[in-house]
């Protein structure tokens, strides 16, 4: 782990109260991920377990419409957080969330 890793986790907002040894602690509980451009992270309907911070890259938040379109809520870059909403309602994803840019993400 290092610095600059601590340093980006304390301008992601959700952590952004935290202290440095608390920082680590949460550092220490997160995977990196790889992901493809337009992978898939989850699609919506799966079961929510993870949250998802954007490390490098781009992530679109889409939802299908009524017609079964794919329409992009959001895009989401480095410092944003994502997935948290199923893991807070115990509830499937309500959206499906692609790397339209190749990149990294803490799971």
């Amino acid at each position: 782990m290092t610095g600059k890793e601590i340093g980006f986790l304390q301008r992601v907002d959700i952590f952004s109260t935290l202290d440095q040894d608390e920082l680590t602690i949460v550092r220490g509980h997160l995977e990196e991920v790889t992901c493809n451009p337009d992978e898939a992270v989850f699609h919506q309907s799966d079961d929510g377990t993870d949250l998802y911070i954007v490390r490098e890259g781009t992530v679109a938040i889409r939802v299908r419409a009524s017609e079964g379109v794919e329409v992009d809520l959001a895009q989401l870059g480095e410092g944003d957080f994502f997935g948290e909403m199923s893991l807070f309602e115990d509830a499937p994803r309500s959206a499906t969330c692609v790397m339209t840019e190749g990149g990294r993400l803490f799971r």
